[in-house]
This record gives structure tokens, sequence and C-alpha cells, in this order.
């Protein structure tokens, strides 16, 4: 197990204590859990620690056994936290044998001629291509002149009736970043090809331009040696494969050696690093960093109502219109770095120190780090924290790379158009490229379907409506063209050695598809909130909550022949610990070439006038029925635990049964409901919240603008959202006040914009008999205000004074300083917060309660009292 290098409310994934309480201590996971080379980002990036020594320390005590960083780092920490008390034998050695556990389980002790594990046996080869085949989703299926496209029969095609694989992933396997290394692998085009027997009826078009880059009066190619690209004559000119997998990042591929190009770390035979040059050597767009990709951005100098940009528009749709017209594009390499020429003409990706031009005189600084590599800085780009020489460079070695004009050799959308357009039918294969548009650590900036695809299939469309579209990816695109008009479409997942041949098996009906899609595939980006927001609830995600009509639903898939699912029964089991569910699943398909097939059958429940907001409905069980045969029904039993039922309550702080009456219903989908049954059980009402009580601010029942972050206590925060003290944030003593530099100016005239509030409401407290003020703790910036509401009545405001300290001694009456894991400024410190609360007519009675805070301000956790 490794843990994410994101902060979670605030805190370093490394250093979680639920690692160690949840994984370990309660569900038992004993094997090895590492940092994943974490571990001076806490320094580092978080700003968390201040020294490594004490996120290893932190980090043990919280369930990390296995330290990936820097190795003398990671030495030097942990030799210092043991000698300094921090960390003890016991840590260590709990550390140990978690990691010693599991290299005693994957065998890595065991002799040589004690293993007797086989690879790559022919079951599990078969093994594979069975689950390759029940993981493909069968989107749509419409008919067309009375008859459904799929299942496709290999007897069909002929000489004369030729079947068309069309598409930039027909004829590639991508292996992502977490697969196996296969011993062998079989594209979708292969497996079309040998579903048919080998039989020549197959016309193949990637559907991918094929250029030549024309850089002003030369051209790029490959140089003397064989594999690096440089400026050449127009005789020399390289042919490149140019795949465009988004709006702008695209692959090159030249066509002489069949290589990739990709950028080299930048270190040369003397061991200078002067920027990575490009060379045409990699097999495979793979790697941490995915040095295969080059961002393609039109040159807006020309555009007339951008005259004051120069690189902020991508190729985009327009990337067939700049390939036809010859028109201007610029290249920058993985990194986004631009593209020099160096005195060899060969090109390169541009350093930190930016490469001078020609005759420009710079001032640089050259380390060499312990790898005996000598680094070159510019003097404003050099951090300081390096022991380097400085030396003064001319810029005539260097000189930028003009920009691009492609030269089309071949129309990629024209020849498939043209094969599409002979084929009696088309199969167009495409999608995402696990390591380009969907890797770890990449987010997409859209749920767009990529717009050279779109515009391939549309081309397609419009040469051949027999068209089937079999999308390879592993995220949801917004396909709303596509559902419209292309008669069948399929979805499956990359990285299983057996794609082509899972993909063919399902395609000519060898097997009938019965995989459903395990997320919502939304229509477009309007109906997704901001990517930082997690909050499923209150911004409706995922179909538990999301209430608008979407593309495909969570749970979608179609199967060849219609399937029934009938006669629900559920009943309670007698010691009330889990409900017995029963179904009857019926194949009602007619058609004799397709003798069996799967159906999931979906069991959801939904809790009826519930006291909270609760979800439409989830999904309690699922089964796979397989090898239905025509007309066959089947009895199909599940045991759904009734603790699945509950839900989490902030008034209780714990996992709720809620009694009354519940929905069970069963179906092929979120959004396809066949039948219900409806069982009574006993629970907990939800109570009320004891306003006497510390209440943690987290647990409210609905916010606006919140953002939960680091607390104290033992709490976590609440802040708003504008205005988390992420580690970005600086502090400085302004006047003998602390203030954060990075804060956004406010106008006192913000009135009830809401946007610029914090809201945090708290259903059913109860507010003690006596009480005259609400205390809060809170870490709070001079001015920033709240305004108290009781049952959406105004009733009190608070503007928070000013203080001179960060330890809340001092003259402020009414504060009690609480120290925070940061330290301060960073931290600052939280305090309790006294607002008196006048003709508190709330008093010994329930209420709904609403903090609307404006400024910069975290609330840890709030409880009514009587002033002293």
């Amino acid at each position: 197990m490794m843990t994410s290098y994101n902060e979670i409310n605030g805190v370093p994934a490394i250093l979680n204590h639920e690692v160690q309480k949840l994984a370990k201590e309660q569900w038992g996971i004993h094997h090895v859990v590492c940092d994943g080379g974490d571990m001076k980002q806490t320094v580092d990036c978080h700003h968390y620690f201040g020294s490594h020594t004490e996120t290893i320390a932190e980090g043990l005590k919280a369930g990390i056994d296995c330290f990936t960083d820097d190795i003398d780092a990671v030495m030097e920490g942990a030799r210092e936290a043991y000698e300094l008390g921090m960390i003890d034998m016991n840590d260590i050695d709990r550390a140990l044998k978690c990691h010693f556990s599991t290299l005693f389980r994957l065998g890595l002790f065991d002799e040589q001629e004690e293993k007797e594990y086989g690879l790559n046996l022919p079951e599990y080869q078969q093994t594979a291509r069975e689950l390759t085949g029940e993981s493909v989703v069968l989107l749509k299926n419409d008919a067309l002149e009375g008859q459904k496209l799929l299942p496709l029969s290999a007897e069909h095609f002929t000489v004369d009736k030729k079947l068309a694989v069309i598409g930039p992933s027909a004829g590639e396997w991508f292996m992502d970043w977490y697969s196996g290394i296969p011993p062998y692998s079989v594209t979708p085009l292969e497996g079309i090809r040998a579903a048919m027997d080998g039989m020549d009826h197959i016309i193949f078009e990637s559907g991918v331009p094929e250029i030549k880059l024309a850089c002003g009066d030369k051209y790029i190619g490959i140089l003397e040696d064989g594999k690096t690209i440089g400026l050449v004559d127009e005789a020399h000119a390289e042919i490149f494969e140019s795949v465009l997998w988004d709006r702008e990042q695209m692959t090159l591929k030249a066509k002489s050696n069949g290589m990739l190009l990709t950028t080299q770390d930048g270190c040369d035979e003397d061991k200078v690093y002067r920027g990575g040059t490009i060379t045409a050597t990699a097999k495979a767009a793979f790697g941490w960093f995915v040095k295969e990709v080059f961002h393609a951005q039109v040159n807006l100098t020309d555009l007339k109502e951008s005259e004051e940009k120069s690189l902020s528009l991508s190729v985009d749709s327009r990337f067939p219109e700049i390939l036809r017209n010859g028109e201007e594009m610029v290249l920058r390499a993985w990194n986004k770095g631009a593209l020099f020429v160096d005195e060899q003409n060969r090109i390169r990706v541009q350093d930190d120190n930016g490469f001078a031009e020609d005759g420009e005189v710079r001032r640089i600084v050259s380390y060499t780090d312990t790898h005996g590599h000598q680094h070159m800085f510019g003097d404003a780009d050099f951090d300081g924290r390096r022991n380097g020489t400085y030396e003064t460079i001319t810029g005539s070695r260097y000189r930028s790379l003009p920009p691009i004009c492609p030269v089309l050799v071949k129309d990629g959308i024209r020849s498939a158009k043209d094969a599409a357009a002979k084929a009696d039918t088309v199969i167009y294969v495409g999608g995402a490229h696990p390591m380009i548009t969907c890797k770890e650590e990449v987010d997409r900036k859209d749920i767009a379907f990529p717009p050279y695809q779109r515009t391939l299939v549309q081309e397609l469309y419009q040469a051949n409506p027999r068209l089937i579209a079999a999308l390879v990816t592993s995220v949801p695109y917004a396909i709303g063209w596509e559902k419209q008009n292309i008669p069948a479409i399929l979805v499956t997942a990359g990285g299983s050695m057996e794609l082509g041949n899972g993909l063919a098996d399902v395609l000519f009906g060898k097997k009938a598809p019965a995989g459903r899609l395990n997320m919502t595939w939304y229509r477009d980006d309007s109906q997704l909130p901001d990517m930082d927001d997690y909050d499923i609830i209150q911004r409706e995600r995922t179909y538990q909550y999301f209430k608008g009509d979407v593309l495909y639903p969570f749970g979608h898939g179609l199967t060849y022949a219609q399937t029934e699912i009938c006669d629900l029964t559920a009943e309670t089991s007698e010691d009330g610990q889990s409900v017995h569910v029963e179904c009857t699943v019926r194949n009602m398909g007619q058609d004799k070439a397709v003798q069996v097939q799967d159906e999931v059958v979906q069991i959801y429940f939904a809790k009826k006038a519930s006291a909270v907001k609760r979800p439409i409905r989830t999904l309690a069980a699922f089964a796979r029925v397989k090898a239905l045969a025509p007309q066959e029904e089947r009895r199909v039993s599940f045991e759904v635990p009734v603790e699945q039922l509950r839900y989490y309550d902030t008034v209780q702080r714990k996992m709720l049964l809620e009694p009354g009456s519940y929905e069970l219903q069963a179906g092929h989908s979120s959004a396809q409901i066949d039948c219900v049954a409806e069982i009574t059980l006993q629970g907990q009402e939800r109570g009320v919240r004891d306003g006497a009580a510390w209440q943690p601010a987290d647990h409210y029942d609905r916010s606006q603008n919140g953002y939960l972050w680091e607390g104290h206590m033992g709490y976590d925060s609440v802040a708003h959202k504008a205005d988390t003290h992420a580690p970005e944030d600086l502090f400085e003593k302004v006047s003998g006040l602390w203030q954060n530099i990075n804060e956004v100016t406010r106008t006192e005239d913000a009135g009830e914009r809401q946007d610029d509030c914090l809201i945090l409401e708290y259903d059913s407290v109860y507010i003690p008999e006596g009480a005259d003020c609400l205390v809060i703790d809170a870490d709070a910036l001079a001015q920033s205000t709240m305004d108290i509401y009781l049952d959406g009545v105004p009733h009190a405001s608070f503007i928070v004074p000013e203080f001179d300290d960060l330890s809340g001694a001092g003259d402020n009456p009414g504060w009690a300083a609480a120290a925070t894991a940061k330290n301060a400024p960073h931290g600052r410190g939280f305090r309790h917060l006294s607002i008196p609360l006048e003709d508190l007519g709330k008093a010994g009675s329930e209420t709904v309660l609403r903090l609307r805070c404006q400024g910069d301000v975290r609330i840890c956790r709030w409880r009514f009292e009587k002033a002293s």
C-alpha cells in the first residue's frame, strides 16, 4: 500500500494516522505501507514540517513502514529521529515486521528450486481473454435498416463486402502506468483479423495524418547518428505520424524507424546539462514523466484578435485545418519547455537558464550534482540553495526554433473516409491514451471527446453509416453526438494482454457483452461541480444524488438479447442483521446466433421519508448471472447486511440505521429499475445536538464555500474555500499584526453576497437553559466577521478583534490559546471566541444554527455556554 501525495483536510497523507488506526489495526492489513518517494515533499512542497527528521518520526507513527525517497535524506532523518528520542526500537521493529513479512509472502527468500509458479500458461491466457470479454460494455446497439449491427458475422464479409477497421487505437496496444508487463499483447486489429480467420477482407487505416515539419528554410529530421532530431535539408526531412490525443497533446512517430520522438535528460558526453535533446528512440509513450508528449499550439501572433498574446491557444478542433492549409504552429516539449537549436543543429528543450539568443550576453550559475553532472541556471532562476560558480556566456551556440509549418504528406481523415466508403461495415477504434490523457497526476481539462477523433468519426459516419465505435478508455467522455448518430458503441478498458481477442469475441458474438459502467457518463462539463469540490451530497454528484439527464447512467450496459428482471421479494432475517432478497432473471432472446448470454442483476436501496438528505438510491449488491440460454429463467438471491443501509449521522457522529420503510429495487442500471419491494426496519432516531457539549464544525448539515482543513484538539476545521491556509499562503507581521500577504482584498460593501461567505448550518441543536453566549474555537484574522442565525433569524454579529501575538496571551480578554500541529505563523492558532447572545429566547429548546463568516477564518468547534 502507498499513501497518496496530496493533503487530506490539510494533513499530508503520509502523516495520516488513519493508516495505522484503520488500515492496520481495524482492517487487519499488515503488509508494507510505503511513502512512494513522498518524504521530502512534506517539507519541500507541503511545508508542513521544517525538517525531514520530523517527517520520518511522524510518518512511522502514522503507519508508514518504508520510505523510498532519497536514501541519504531518509538515513539522515531516521538516524536523527532516533538519536533525539522521537522514535524508538518499537517503532522501527513494527515497520520492519510489515516490510519483511511482505517479502516472505512474495517468495523473495525462497530457494530458486522451491518456486513452482507458472507464467504465461495457456489457462492464464484464456482467463485473461475471458475477463477482457466480460469487461466490454455495450452502450448502444440500434437497428439499421431493420437489423442491429452487432453481433457481426465473419461469414458476412467477402472480397466485395469488406470490413474497415479504422482509428488511432486500432493497431496499437497501450500499457498503463500500473499495468503488469505482459508476456505478449494483442491489438484490436490483430484480434479482429484472428476472428475472421485471417481472411483478407479487412481494410485498415489509422486515420492519423502523416506530415513533414518545416522550420523556415529547413525541415525537422533525423541526424547522421540515426536517432537525434535536428534541422535538415528538405531531401532528408522525416515523415511523422502525428496523433493529437486531446486539445493539444500529441505524439510524433518517425516513419523511417517506427519510433516515437522523446526528450532525453539533457546531459551531454561532457556531463554538462544543456537541456534535453530530442531523439526518435521510444517504442511507446511511457514513464512517470511522459517525455514522448509534445504540446501543439497555434501561433497567435498572426491573429488580430489576439495580437497581445503569443502562445495560449491549443490547436483543438482546427488541427485538420492547420495541416491541410499549412498554417504555422508552435511545438513545446512534454513539460511545455520551448524548443531551441544548438550549434550542431540538434533540437533541444529549454532548460531553466532559458538559453541565450544569438549575440545576447547572460550570466549563468553552474554547479555539479552528486552524479557528477554539471547544471546551468540563469542568474535570476538560481534558487540559491546550492554552491555554484558564475560565468558569462553569449548566445552564439543556441537559437530559437522557428514556428513549425506542417506539410501534409498523407491526409489521415481523407484516407480513412475513402476506406470507409469502400467497406460494407466500419469499426472505429479510438479513445484515450492511458499515459497521456488519464494517467496518475494527469487531470483532464474537460470531458470532451478528443476533437480530432470527433472530426474523424463524423467524416466516417458521413461516408458509411454502418459504423461501430469501439472506445478503449478508462475515463468517461461526453459523446453526445456519437450517441445520437452512431448505431453501435462499445467501451472497454485497456491494459489486458488479450485486449484484441476479448474485444473481437464480443464484436463477433462469440461472447455476448455484459459489462456495466462503474461510473456515470455525463453530458458535458456543466453537469459537474468544481474539480476540488468533493461534497457529493450538497453538490448532488454521482448517481446517488444527481437528478439531471445524463448520457449513460451508473450500471448501464446492454446485452445482445433483451432480459427481464421480475418477481422481487425482500425479507428481513430473524436476527434483524440482514435482508434476504430474491428476484427472477429471464433471457428473452430468440436469436439462435447468440445461444447464451450473461446479465448483471443490480440491487439498490432507498430510504423513504428520511430525516436527512439521503441518496436517490444506492447500490447494495449485484451478481453476474452467467450463461443464460434463450428463454431460460433463473432465480437469484442476495444477502444484504442491514448495516449497509446505514448512513453517517452528523448529530450522533456515527453510522446510524434510521427506522422506517426502505425500498429494495432490482434493475439493469441505476436508471432502469424493473421491480421494487418494501421492508420496514427498526432503528435509532437521529436525536438532537447537545448544544452544551463541544460540536465539531465539520459535522454540518449544509454548507457553502466550506473547505475541510486541519484543526486542533483532535478536530478538523472548516475554512472559507477561498482562504484556506494552504502551504503557499505567506504571513508577515504588519504594524504588529500577522497578516496573510496573499489574501484577496475584500470591499466593505460586500453585503450579503453569498459567494464571499462561509456558511455552515446545523439542524436539531438543543440550546441549554441559561446559555447566553456561543463559544467558537476559531483561527481568524482581525476584522473577519461572524453572524449568528437561529431558525433563520439574525441574532448576533461579531467582528474579530486585533491581536498582537500568535499565542493568545496578552491583553485580549476572552481568548485562550491552543497550539496547532503546524508552526506559526503558518498555523497561527485557534482561540475561544465568545459571542454574546442577548434575549436568547431559544434557550431550553431546539433550533437550527447558522454561522455566516466573512474573511480569513477557520472554525474548529462550537458550543453554547453561560458567560462567567
